[in-house]
């Protein structure tokens, strides 16, 4: 159905799309989209729609501006938003791929390695204890378990050997835009794959996790409760006393079609981020400010804010209260 008579130009374009959404046409600009039945996830829909010229509206502009009239006089006072550029994402180069594959080879070898020697050693403790009586204990075997298990099980030989490797390849690596599938992209690439197969990601909880993010080149002060795996570029600023709470996406660096971007995360004195929250390259949260769990942070946290949602907005100050000393471990 066509939208009603007597509604300004923006009224009308809404009525199209809100009449789509709804499925129940427009009867005058004193509609209002809750009474004509709709709801959290029609309201969603509708949003989506009007993005299409106005990009900064949410879906709280719907439960505040329930009318016809009153919505459309909120979408004037945005920006409409600018045509998108049209861009050329150019593929993965050939190269990079086979690259990619051949990598693949000691990835795989190092995984397969830590499964040999769990195996190893349960079957020397198996032989030893004697719960297996047809298992004989082979002495020769103690000499390649020692060290494998050394270098492959224990926490200090999985962030070690991660650290060797991510030192070596990204020293020097800065923050930029680099192109995917080249030399930066695949260091990196390798660098992260490696430690997720040596099980360096699963100490992200560990008391020596603070010391792991040091030795990878991240700058951590003093009483830090890092409680998330640092990345492995170095690119990590953690002022004394701030918190960052279990998966929290520190990587600092994401994969915008065929560019990558490589930025610094820096969490200030007393911050606190919390958990399965994002950071994206490049941002700053600031002295005493919050990051309320599950939240996508795109841009800088001034001090004393919280912020909250995916994107993360501003909703108030932050708590002022902050624990006067560190909290007893054991």
């Amino acid at each position: 159905a066509s939208p009603a008579a007597g509604l300004t130009p923006t009224a009308a374009w809404v009525a199209e799309r809100w009449t789509a959404a709804l499925g129940a046409p427009v009867a005058g600009p004193d509609d209002d989209f809750f009474d004509a039945g709709g709801g959290s996830l029609v309201a969603a829909q509708l949003v989506s729609a009007l993005r299409e010229r106005f990009g900064t509206v949410t879906v709280a502009d719907v439960y505040e501006y329930p009318r016809l009239a009153d919505l459309a006089r909120r979408l004037d006072e945005l920006e409409p938003a600018a045509p998108a550029a049209e861009r050329v994402v150019l593929p993965t180069p050939r190269r990079a791929r086979a690259v990619q594959t051949l990598l693949g080879v000691p990835l795989a070898a190092l995984v397969g390695l830590r499964w040999l020697t769990w195996l190893l050693a349960a079957e020397q403790l198996l032989a030893v204890t004697g719960l297996v009586p047809w298992l004989t204990p082979v002495p020769a075997s103690w000499w390649w378990l020692a060290p494998g298990w050394l270098l492959l099980i224990s926490p200090l030989g999985r962030m070690g050997s991660t650290v060797l490797v991510a030192r070596t390849l990204l020293r020097g690596l800065r923050p930029g835009r680099y192109p995917r599938g080249g030399s930066v992209h695949l260091r990196l690439w390798f660098a992260e794959s490696w430690a997720a197969a040596a099980g360096a990601e699963n100490l992200s909880c560990a008391p020596w996790t603070a010391v792991y993010a040091r030795a990878l080149g991240a700058k951590v002060g003093s009483d830090v409760d890092l409680h998330t795996a640092p990345p492995v570029t170095g690119l990590l600023t953690l002022g004394d006393r701030c918190a960052v709470e279990p998966e929290v996406d520190l990587r600092g660096h994401w994969l915008d079609g065929d560019v990558l971007h490589v930025g610094r995360v820096r969490i200030d004195k007393r911050a606190t981020v919390g958990t399965r929250s994002t950071l994206a390259p490049g941002v700053r949260i600031g002295q005493g400010a919050q990051v309320a769990p599950g939240s996508a942070v795109l841009a800088g946290v001034a001090p004393g804010e919280l912020w909250a949602g995916s994107p993360a907005a501003f909703v108030g100050p932050a708590a002022e209260s902050w624990p006067a000393g560190r909290a007893p471990r054991g």
